[in-house]
Order: structure tokens, then C-alpha cells, then sequence
């Protein structure tokens, strides 16, 4: 598209692959999605990790300018003393997201993301009659937007000067993927590890320990390959990872490879899909799509700063490394050993604790914690298979992503079970145990089914 004819995204026909709700936080959603992560790129421009960390911002300055207008929950950075029920919704919307977005443009050197939001915003702004309502409008969503600046100023994001250095191969010690001409892919995001979460006091508060309970310091490393040796546990989530995990296994059915190959997916495009069809699903108003979204994004952001701490601080190996490494139970042959890859791509990242696994079951609890029940009832899109898979339940839906990095070849069980654990109660102890996005003690709004 040239988008110096003017044209709002929404015109372009690309656009129509983004489903829009019935609201204006949703369709802004939408804008917000494809300009992060466009549809015709299946891993987007930016990382998703700063994808998550953007819409974080965003979803919480919507949620609080719209606060500001109605009130009844808790608000996340922005209460003014006085409520504004004349404002207009759609140009504090509008205000706040295009207000914290083209601040964080500006300052990370994003043009082409700058460029698109102005237009959208435009065409936002074009389309609202003058009047006080807009005006008023306009200043809540800004205001909203500089509380959620004010407060994340030095929060870390893309700190180009939180590094990782690689270590020495040995024992235990993960190897970054290498591409198919042998030239290595640097770590992933270290900066993530060390972000200042939305709705935690430290980067390290669910550090879980080291893989296994073995011994390991990391100032000196490698792991000590006695004790992996001597690991009943590691050695059967070692060997069924082998065994099932590989792009040639003959015990992987069909629907499992399809299985593992769904939950390659892009996770920024796919869980905000899922807010959008939820939305839609559930009559939600403008008000609760915005929690829903604030909600998600910012546990989706601090589910990624959990794993990125433990991936970076244990820095475990993947079962590639593993099994090229070792040969356990003499099952196969070195040859077989040396050739064996991973059924799906492998991320350049270590592998303790699994990304997926958290980040889904803290979603899964998300879900849960807004419909107010564990039949949650959602569908969920890959970008990798263009399918969409159905969840009747939050642990059917956790289940299956452990299983499918098993499939996959990146994970081993235990690994897969303390990640869904941990995202899990994160998110409980973030909106039921801390209230954050909580309904206001004093005005209760319901939670699924008002109308407006």
C-alpha cells in the first residue's frame, strides 16, 4: 500500500485478514495488531516480546481512559478525581493509543510503525464530529497514555545493554541455534529477563530453581554431567523428548505433528484475535473488551519476562544439544544421535522454563479469571497452519501446548509442567490475589454480559 495517498489501514484490502469486534477497542486492537505484527508476516517485523510489551502500554492506557469515563474497576496508572460521562469513547480510544504508541515509536526509531498509527489516528480523528465531547475525549485518552509513559520510564524495554554472553559448551549448557550455513542466531531478547513487569515487583520474583534440583552456580558453570547422568527424571524427559520429538519419529502420529505445528504460531496475533472473538462472543461493551485486553497483554508481558529470567539464568540445554551430547540408554546409533533434529523450528533461546507452556496457562487463567469459569469456551488461530483449534476447558488448552513442545522436540515434560504451574499462579496472585483490573469495591459493573 502507499500510504502517502492517505488511506486509512482499515481500507486496505490486506486488512480485511484481521477480524474487527463491535467496538472501538477492538477494531483499534486490530490497527494495533497488524501494524506490530502484520498478517502477511507470520513472525511480524518486531519481536514478539516487544510486540507483547507494546500492546501492554497500550491496553492499559485504553482501559484507563475509558476508566476515567465510566469508572467501576480498578484503575492501572491513570484515576482522575472526577469522572467525564460525556466524553466521547471513541476519540479516548483513539487518544490513548495513538498518544503511547508514537511515543514509543519515536523513541525506539520505528518510521514505518510511526507512519501507519498517524494515519489511522487521522482517519480516527476525521471521522468524529467536533464538539466538547471530543475534546474531552481526546485529553483523558492522552492523559491516560503519559500516566502509563510516566510510569514505565527506565522499565528497560529493547535495553540494548542487558546482553547475554554464551557460554562454553559443557554439560547441561545450551548452544544457540545455528542457521543451515553454520553462522549462529544471536539470544533472543535478552533484555526481557531484566524488564520491569506491569503487575510484578521484580523480573525475578517466580524464579523457580534450577532444572531438576541440580547443582549449578550460574558464575561457574557447566552442570555437573554425573548428576545428569544420575537423574531418573531427566533421563525419561530426556528420552521421550528423543523419541517423539524428532522431525523423523515414527511414534508421532499425524495429528500430533499438526498439533505441534499449530503452536509454532504468531502468539501476539493469536491471543489478541482470541480478546477480539471473545468480545464479539460475549456482548462485551467497550469498557470490558478494554479489561479483557489490558488484562491479557500485560500477563501475556510478564509471563515473557518469568521464562526470559529462567531461560537466561539456567541457561539449560535443548534436547537437540542433549541428545547430540549423550547417548544414555545406546537406543540409537551415533549417526542416528548426530542427524537428530527437533519436528518443529527451535527458537535461538535456552530451554528452562518453557515459554509456551507458561505464557499459554497464564492465558488460560486469564480467561478463566474474566469469564469467571474454567469452561472457557474459546477459539484459538495459528499463523504457522492457518487452522483454528477449539478449547472447551483452561486445562485442555494447557495440556495440549505442553504435549505439542514435546512433539516438537524443544522441551522436556518436567520443564513443560512447572512453566504451565508457574504461569498459572502468577496470574492468580496478579488479579485475584493483588486485584489488579478488579471491580471497584464500591461500583460493581458485571463482568460478562453488560450492554453499551
Amino acid at each position: 500500500m502507499n500510504y502517502g495517498e492517505g488511506l486509512s489501514y482499515l481500507s486496505h484490502p490486506n486488512y480485511a485478514n484481521v477480524p474487527l469486534a463491535v467496538n472501538v477497542v477492538s477494531d483499534w486492537n486490530a490497527i494495533v495488531q497488524e501494524i506490530l505484527q502484520p498478517t502477511s508476516m507470520m513472525m511480524g517485523g518486531i519481536s514478539m516480546a516487544t510486540a507483547f510489551v507494546y500492546f501492554g502500554y497500550t491496553q492499559a492506557a485504553v482501559y484507563d481512559a475509558l476508566l476515567a469515563i465510566e469508572g467501576g474497576y480498578r484503575p492501572y496508572a491513570y484515576s482522575p478525581a472526577v469522572k467525564e460521562p460525556t466524553a466521547s469513547r471513541e476519540a479516548a480510544v483513539a487518544a490513548a493509543t495513538y498518544t503511547v504508541l508514537s511515543y514509543y515509536f519515536n523513541l525506539h526509531g520505528l518510521a514505518h510503525e510511526l507512519m501507519m498509527l498517524q494515519i489511522e489516528y487521522d482517519a480516527a480523528l476525521a471521522a468524529i464530529p467536533a464538539s466538547p465531547e471530543k475534546v474531552a475525549g481526546l485529553a483523558i485518552g492522552q492523559a491516560a497514555a503519559n500516566a502509563i509513559i510516566t510510569l514505565r520510564i527506565g522499565d528497560g524495554v529493547l535495553d540494548l545493554t542487558e546482553t547475554y554472553t554464551v557460554l562454553p559448551s559443557g554439560p547441561g549448557i545450551w548452544e544457540p541455534t545455528k542457521k543451515p550455513d553454520g553462522t549462529i542466531v544471536p539470544p533472543v531478547d535478552p533484555w526481557m529477563a531484566t524488564l520491569k513487569p506491569f503487575l510484578r515487583t521484580n523480573p525475578d520474583d517466580y524464579r523457580p530453581g534450577t532444572p531438576y534440583g541440580f547443582t549449578y552456580d550460574p558464575a561457574t558453570p557447566p552442570y555437573d554431567a554425573t548428576e545428569l547422568a544420575a537423574s531418573a527424571a531427566y533421563q525419561a524427559d530426556f528420552a521421550e523428548t528423543r523419541d517423539w520429538g524428532g522431525a523423523m519419529s515414527s511414534l508421532r502420529t499425524p495429528d500430533q505433528t499438526a498439533i505441534a505445528n499449530f503452536w509454532t504460531t504468531n502468539m501476539v496475533i493469536q491471543v489478541n484475535d482470541a480478546y477480539r472473538k471473545v468480545a464479539i462472543n460475549r456482548n462485551l461493551d467497550r469498557l470490558q473488551t478494554a479489561r479483557l485486553m489490558a488484562m491479557g497483554n500485560t500477563v501475556a508481558a510478564d509471563s515473557l519476562v518469568l521464562t526470559f529470567d529462567s531461560k537466561y539464568t539456567y541457561s539449560f540445554w535443548r534436547p537437540i544439544t542433549a541428545i547430540r551430547h549423550t547417548n544414555m540408554d545406546g537406543t540409537y546409533s551415533e549417526t542416528e544421535l548426530n542427524t537428530w533434529m527437533p519436528a518443529v523450528m527451535m527458537p535461538s533461546f535456552p530451554e528452562y522454563v518453557t515459554g509456551h507452556s507458561s505464557f499459554m496457562s497464564a492465558q488460560a487463567e486469564v480467561f478463566t479469571q474474566f469469564l469467571g469459569t474454567d469452561q472457557i469456551e474459546i477459539d484459538l488461530i495459528s499463523t504457522a497452519t492457518a487452522t483454528t483449534r477449539h478449547y472447551t476447558t483452561a486445562q485442555q488448552l494447557r495440556d495440549e501446548v505442553g504435549n505439542a513442545r514435546i512433539w516438537g522436540g524443544l522441551h522436556y515434560r518436567s520443564s513443560n509442567v512447572l512453566a504451565e504451574a508457574l504461569g498459572k499462579q502468577f496470574v492468580i496472585d496478579a488479579l485475584v490475589v493483588n486485584g489488579n483490573f478488579a471491580p471497584d469495591p464500591v461500583i460493581f459493573l458485571p463482568l460478562i454480559f453488560g450492554g453499551g
